[in-house]
């Protein structure tokens, strides 16, 4: 599913910011995690039409969320026009006292429609995908062993289905339709990064 630009069939570049946590002086996650992070997710969505690209990074403080404030104290980092990727030291269950998450798809509970994605540092390779597979309009998760929204994995690449597949499109589309999700080059240009 090549996404038609200007007439001529290209992948979607999605614009990222990065932000990752630092504590004790130093970020949170290597750059061998991040790099792994965007390349498994990379490869769920770059069949569909779909590059993740990181625009921009920042770095932040609060390096471990444990409560729903925590998570929502991150709003004052977002950026507009593009996908905010939060990387942590810790990530704790709002839900269940003591049980640690390794990635979550949050809205600030004041505002819902100002949302993004956490991803813990222990996380393993699929965290960063299953979370943008909820950002991108499945909000389920899955049943079946395999599926990128079911936390039961196989030995194989995760896949979505297609129903799950139309969802990340038609939210993608949604998304640009209503400036939403800026082009990579605007979202450059915006975070001040270079082009």
């Amino acid at each position: 599913m090549l996404w038609l630009l200007c007439g001529v069939a290209q992948a979607l570049e999605v614009p990222v910011l990065l932000h990752v946590a630092r504590e004790h002086g130093a970020d949170v996650a290597s750059e061998e995690f991040i790099a792994t992070q965007l390349e498994h997710a990379n490869t769920i969505y770059r069949p569909l039409g779909i590059e993740l690209v990181i625009a921009g990074r920042r770095t932040f403080q609060a390096a471990r969320m444990n409560t729903r404030e925590d998570r929502d104290a991150l709003g004052a980092h977002l950026r507009a026009g593009v996908v905010n990727w939060f990387v942590v030291a810790q990530l704790m269950d709002v839900d269940e006292p003591g049980r640690e998450r390794r990635g979550v798809h949050w809205r600030v509970r004041a505002t819902p429609s100002r949302r993004f994605v956490i991803v813990s540092a222990i996380s393993g390779p699929y965290v960063l995908a299953h979370e943008l597979g909820h950002f991108f309009g499945n909000p389920n998760h899955s049943d079946v062993a395999g599926n990128l929204m079911c936390y039961t994995q196989t030995d194989q690449v995760p896949f979505l289905d297609h129903p799950q597949q139309a969802n990340v499109a038609r939210t993608l589309r949604g998304m640009r339709t209503r400036g939403e999700l800026s082009p990579l080059r605007k979202a450059r240009r915006l975070l001040g990064s270079p082009p």
